[in-house]
């Protein structure tokens, strides 16, 4: 019982009390350290954790970039490449355009100097109603301006020579013997 007492008389002493006290608070104090330093070193890990996989993001976006802008410049060149082509089928259809008009050009002054439809059609008037007045007038001289406004009504020039009173052979009848050519 000796110790029982001795404890008992230790544990009265304020000194103890105090000790027991400041222990208990050191013990307090030591535990939050260890937990802040547990959940600082935590907050390290997890940060490092999140540095490694954003500089492996980085990195991979860096990839991406380069092959990105490596396709670019493949295109770029390409398109460059196309452009010089487009460029040199642009100046090569210019001249067959310049060609081709100065072509037109030509054919249409040689077009302004042809006969057109208009006399090409009073051509073959003149034609008929010289051939009519051949066969059928003798000595037609007179009667050609006539004739000729009957063609080109496209009238039966017989027809208008009867109602003037020149005289016209019928068809199948011996025409006027032709003129000598001029010497």
């Amino acid at each position: 019982m000796n110790m029982a007492r001795f404890v008992w008389g230790v544990l009265t002493q304020p000194f103890t009390w105090g000790l027991i006290v400041g222990l208990i608070f050191a013990a307090w104090a030591l535990s939050a350290r260890w937990a802040a330093h547990r959940k600082a070193k935590a907050q390290k890990k997890a940060f490092e954790e999140e540095r490694r996989e954003s500089e492996a993001k980085r990195k991979e976006l860096q990839a991406t970039i380069e092959q990105g802008n490596v396709i670019l410049a493949r295109k770029i060149g390409e398109l460059q490449d196309e452009l010089a082509a487009s460029k040199a089928e642009n100046a090569k259809l210019r001249l067959e355009f310049q060609e081709r008009e100065a072509e037109l050009r030509r054919e249409c002054e040689l077009l302004k100097n042809k006969p057109g439809r208009a006399e090409l059609k009073k051509l073959d008037n003149y034609e008929k109603a010289v051939g009519l007045l051949q066969e059928h007038v003798p000595g037609f001289a007179q009667c050609w301006p006539k004739a000729l406004r009957a063609a080109e009504k496209g009238g039966d020039v017989g027809e208008e020579l009867k109602q003037i009173g020149v005289p016209v052979a019928e068809a199948g009848a011996p025409s006027a013997p032709a003129l000598p050519p001029a010497t």
